[in-house]
């Protein structure tokens, strides 16, 4: 669990502020104006969420392509 939360860690800190502006201006304000629990459990599925669909997209391929860039060790 530890392990792949720590392969979405970036996502997670790419995401969270533009989600945070988001969700507390259009959503929180309007339906959740008084339960602060409710909006924590929400912003986390949320925030995780984004993340997991980014890292299956998005970063995984980068990952796959990292094996071309390798430095080649040479003999002397």
């Amino acid at each position: 669990m530890l392990h792949y939360l720590g392969k979405i860690s970036f996502g997670i800190y790419i995401y969270h502020n533009m989600i945070l502006n988001f969700y507390t201006k259009e959503i929180i304000i309007k339906y959740f104006l008084g339960n602060i629990f409710i909006f924590e459990i929400l912003y986390l599925v949320i925030i995780t969420s984004m993340s997991i669909i980014s890292y299956k997209l998005i970063v995984k391929h980068f990952i796959k392509l990292k094996k071309n860039f390798e430095l080649i060790k040479t003999a002397r």
